[in-house]
């Protein structure tokens, strides 16, 4: 069973991903892939967030 502070370690750590994800997403702008990559992980991370 998860435990409400696992929960919340769990949601800091997401949300840190999503910040630097985006971070790294508007950094890589001008080169395809990498914008394509970091907004993937963005995606990813905002539909883990979506779970808690």
């Amino acid at each position: 069973m998860i435990t409400t502070q696992q929960l919340s370690k769990w949601k800091a750590d997401i949300i840190c991903t999503m910040e630097n994800a985006a971070i790294e997403a508007d950094h890589w702008k001008s080169n395809a892939v990498l914008h394509a990559y970091y907004a993937h992980v963005l995606q990813t991370a905002d539909a883990q967030l979506a779970l808690i």
